[in-house]
């Protein structure tokens, strides 16, 4: 299984950037530029963009999280203490005290080994640099050859379908593509908001933290509070008017995202009742754990897709197919 995931992740890594990249390809396509020089001006725009990342970005980010590495065991210690006290301090049953307190020292032990997995992982540079170098190369060769990939998937539909798939693959496209596609650029945007305003304030581990945010705000509803958590903590422990700050910086990027960022980036394309959007995130969760938080909507977008063309036509295409098997019998 590990073999197997470290073997298809360069390439989803490859066609989830492609997915991402395609609208430039094809708005330089539309304004008369080949394919394939229009690959190259985006590679180079995004190669550049890489380099200037690399060169301020990186360092700071590994520092931090070498810091972080290094002080997770007090910063937990002193999460335990202050739970701890206020435990003690309630009219609680010894029982459940102690299950609390367990609890409390169980996500205690997984942030210091999340903590140092990562570092771990980081330092296995080999590994690093070989993704990296080969996930710009997949991607190139999904972008240039992406229209002859399409038409010969397509070429192996029956051709009684094929009109339907057509229909289906781009409505699926226009669902889902402006969906992933701005809650990407609205992570990114959220994150860089979140790290201008913490390093305003003075928090530590400020890009780190930033990091956090951004990823958890992927997932909708409850993403900012999982990302503003670790910060709001780091920030407790430090000052009152550090948190206070902190708390701030937060509610101004999230009140931005809501009623400017979100409504200019996606609009109002997916129509999801909150109710049902808390439902996918619970089965995702309990599937998939984090990533089947993050990947729950994406999926349940699809399937809605999927329904609303196929239950209105399930029946023609069963009927059409019985005509079409009784036709070429007879």
């Amino acid at each position: 299984m590990h073999v197997g995931w470290a073997v298809s992740m360069p390439f989803l890594c490859a066609f989830a950037v492609a997915y991402t990249l395609h609208p430039l390809i094809a708005m330089l396509e539309r304004r008369g530029c080949p394919r394939v020089l229009a690959v190259l001006i985006v590679f180079v725009v995004l190669i550049m963009a890489a380099i200037v990342l690399v060169q301020h970005c990186v360092p700071l980010f590994a520092a931090q999280l070498t810091e972080l590495r290094e002080h997770a065991p007090a910063l937990s210690a002193r999460v335990h203490d202050v739970f701890d006290a206020l435990v003690r301090n309630d009219r609680l049953p010894e029982p459940i005290r102690a299950a609390i307190l367990q609890t409390i020292t169980g996500i205690q032990q997984r942030m210091t080994r999340f903590v140092g997995s990562v570092v771990g992982e980081l330092a296995n540079v080999l590994n690093v640099v070989f993704v990296v170098l080969l996930v710009p190369v997949l991607v190139f060769y999904v972008l240039r050859d992406g229209p002859v990939l399409r038409a010969r998937a397509l070429h192996r539909v029956p051709l009684l379908w094929r009109s339907r798939v057509v229909t289906l693959v781009s409505a699926m496209d226009a669902q889902l593509g402006q969906y992933v596609r701005g809650q990407l650029l609205i992570a990114v945007l959220v994150g860089v908001l979140a790290y201008v305003g913490y390093a305003i304030v003075g928090l530590q581990y400020a890009l780190l933290l930033a990091l956090v945010v951004a990823m958890a705000n992927v997932i909708p509803y409850v993403g900012p509070l999982i990302g503003a958590a670790p910060a709001l903590i780091v920030a407790g422990f430090s000052s009152p008017s550090l948190l206070l700050g902190v708390a701030i910086v937060n509610g101004s990027v999230q009140l931005l995202e809501n009623h400017v960022i979100s409504p200019l980036l996606i609009g109002k394309s997916v129509h999801v009742h909150p109710l049902v959007v808390v439902l996918v995130l619970l089965l995702g969760g309990e599937l998939a754990g984090v990533v089947g938080l993050m990947a729950a909507m994406p999926v349940y977008v699809l399937c809605k897709v999927l329904w609303q063309h196929v239950r209105p036509h399930g029946l023609w295409w069963a009927g059409r197919q019985d005509r079409a098997v009784r036709d070429a019998s007879s």
